[in-house]
């Protein structure tokens, strides 16, 4: 198994799987998250969507531009 780290952005951010899989991602030590997208959400810090997101994260509304910015 590698030692690399997979980098994650979340589809979906604020509904209730995609609550589940930040919290999951956030937990894992092989992985990253690097971005969450979610039109409910767009602009919110991920740690006001779900209180175990990190902060410095927010929400886009768009996928292209989350994966621009990750």
């Amino acid at each position: 198994m590698s030692d690399e780290q997979l980098t994650i952005l979340v589809t979906g951010a604020c509904g209730q799987m995609g609550k589940y899989v930040i919290e999951g991602v956030v937990e894992a030590s092989d992985m990253e998250l690097v971005g969450a997208v979610d039109p409910a959400g767009r602009g919110q810090p991920l740690s006001e969507i779900v209180p175990s997101g990190p902060e410095d994260i927010v929400c886009s509304g768009h996928l292209a531009a989350a994966l621009a910015e990750s």
